[in-house]
């Protein structure tokens, strides 16, 4: 908003404090890194997915690694938000990612606003290329959003605004 005067608007049914949204998160982190890509501008010779395989970590689930941070447990109902936020302020995000993902700050995937939770971010490394052509990327794009257009119909109503975004990579 701030660099073109828009205004955001955060969903208010958006709710992850229960377990059937957790799981719901959780199978998307795990759909997300199993996601097979076979369109030309995916460079995934010998593995087929859209998410980079390598040695070094290259997916981002915060729950994943909220919950190991937590002992193997997640929270729920009021106490989630509160230990969620304990783990966005004390946990360091390069104990559970890898420098092959970029800017994996907790305090961008995990987003308090005024003290309420308003959003979360799943991220990988894909295996498109920066310098893809705009043209060999569309067909990317379409695959991520035919994905999540699917993911969303199989999300609890707390979760029903789930989109994907790829700053600005699809932009013309």
């Amino acid at each position: 908003p701030a660099d073109g005067g828009g205004k955001v608007l955060f969903d208010p049914m958006f709710d992850l404090s229960t377990t059937e949204a957790q799981q719901a998160v959780l199978e998307t982190c795990h759909q997300l890194q199993t996601l097979e890509c076979r369109v030309v501008g995916c460079d995934n010779a010998g593995y087929d997915t859209l998410m980079y395989q390598s040695d070094k970590k290259t997916h981002s689930c915060f729950l994943e690694d909220f919950r190991d941070w937590n002992g193997g447990m997640l929270p729920t109902g009021e106490d989630f938000e509160a230990k969620l936020l304990e783990f966005r302020t004390k946990a360091k995000a390069w104990n559970y990612t890898s420098e092959v993902l970029s800017d994996s700050s907790y305090e961008n995937m995990i987003g308090f606003i005024d003290g309420k939770l308003r959003y979360v971010t799943i991220r990988i490394r894909s295996t498109m290329a920066r310098d893809t052509p705009y043209s060999k990327g569309i067909e990317i794009r379409d695959l991520l959003q035919g994905w999540t257009d699917a993911r969303v119909t199989e999300m609890p109503e707390s979760l029903k605004s789930m989109k994907y975004h790829a700053y600005g990579i699809f932009s013309q």
